[in-house]
């Protein structure tokens, strides 16, 4: 849970916030029948950066074998903004980021046509913009698991 807008205390390095995306997914794989249940972490950006940072690294590679070793997992990959900035800027720099998580996962062996990406601008807050202590927070790609129809 991000922290109150009335605590104005605490410190933008002090802000940590991991939110994780649990949905259940249809596993071929799974004889008996059961179904997985995926969460992945977002991944986070710098202001107005579409560069993946190297401490998300691990988190995508997490996603990228989960994805191969079941192919029934589906993957929406959602690029999110900031308030800063245009509508028309954050939902391409949205594009970018959600672009830059496909192409990593991708490269890890992960198949294309089961990434979908998408962007949300900054319609898709899930903190408060008005300080930067959680503004930064809506800085993400968002990694959301599907069940294929």
């Amino acid at each position: 849970m991000p922290p109150s807008t009335s605590d104005p205390a605490v410190a933008e390095d002090k802000v940590s916030v991991t939110v994780r995306r649990d949905v259940p997914a249809a596993s071929a794989a799974d004889a008996a029948g059961a179904r997985k249940s995926y969460a992945f972490e977002d991944v986070h950006f710098e202001r107005g950066s579409f560069s993946i940072r190297s401490e998300d690294i691990d988190r995508l590679r997490v996603a990228a074998s989960a994805l191969k070793d079941d192919p029934s997992l589906v993957l929406t990959i959602e690029g999110h903004t900031c308030s800063l900035g245009t509508g028309a800027f954050n939902l391409a720099l949205g594009d970018r980021r959600a672009n830059a998580v496909k192409d990593y996962l991708v490269s890890a062996g992960a198949p294309a046509d089961r990434l979908l990406t998408v962007s949300q601008g900054e319609a898709g807050a899930e903190y408060d913009n008005s300080r930067e202590e959680t503004r930064r927070l809506n800085r993400r790609v968002a990694l959301v698991p599907r069940i294929p129809r």
